[in-house]
C-alpha cells in the first residue's frame, strides 16, 4: 500500500512539474532550499516549492494553494514556526492559522478576492501610507495603481516578492 502511495505522489507531482514548466512566473529555488527536500502534508514536494527569504533572513517555503475544479492558483501558505502564514499569490500576507488546514481554507477563502480589495502601501518612496488598488498579481510581483481606483493617468508601481519581504515595502489589505 505504501508502494501505492508513494506512486501515486510521483504522478500528482509529474502532473505539478509540466504544469510549472508552462507558468512563465515560476520561482526557482536555491541550493540551500533545495536541501532541505521535504513534503508538505498534500505531497507537494517542497523542494519544488517557492521559497522567500523573511525579513529575519529565514528561507520559508511556500506552498501552492490551487481549487479543485480548474486548478486556479488561489495563493500560498507557509510554515512560520507554531502558526501557518496565508497569502496571496504574490506573497502578502492574509492571515495566521493555528493549523494547515485553516490556513489553506483561508487562502481558498479569501485569497483570489482580496485581489479586488484596496490595500495600503508604505515604503521608501510613499509618504506615510498610500491607498493603492492591484493592477496585475503574479507569482514574482504585484503591479500597483497608487490611487484610490486604477484609471488611465494614475502612476503605478511594481513591486517583487522579494521587495516586499525585504522589510522596506509593507503591503496591507484595507478592511
Amino acid at each position: 500500500m505504501e508502494m501505492a502511495l508513494c506512486e501515486g505522489l510521483r504522478t500528482v507531482q509529474s502532473v505539478v512539474d509540466s504544469l510549472r514548466e508552462d507558468d512563465e512566473d515560476r520561482v526557482s529555488t536555491t541550493k540551500a532550499g533545495a536541501r532541505r527536500a521535504q513534503t508538505d502534508p498534500h505531497g507537494q514536494a517542497a523542494a519544488k516549492c517557492p521559497r522567500l527569504l523573511s525579513p529575519l533572513g529565514d528561507t520559508v517555503v511556500m506552498i501552492e494553494v490551487r481549487r479543485d475544479e480548474d486548478y486556479e492558483l488561489c495563493g500560498f501558505v507557509a510554515e512560520a514556526g507554531d502558526h501557518w502564514l496565508a497569502m496571496t499569490v504574490f506573497g502578502a500576507e492574509l492571515g495566521h492559522r493555528d493549523d494547515y488546514g485553516g490556513a489553506v481554507q483561508l487562502v481558498l477563502d479569501e485569497g483570489l478576492a482580496s485581489l479586488a480589495d484596496h490595500w495600503m502601501l508604505s515604503g521608501p518612496d510613499v509618504d506615510g501610507e498610500q491607498i493603492v488598488c492591484i493592477q496585475h498579481a503574479s507569482r514574482g510581483s504585484v503591479t500597483l495603481a497608487l490611487d484610490y481606483y486604477s484609471m488611465p493617468g494614475v502612476p503605478s508601481l511594481t513591486l517583487s516578492t522579494d521587495q516586499l519581504h525585504s522589510g522596506l515595502w509593507t503591503l496591507i489589505r484595507s478592511a
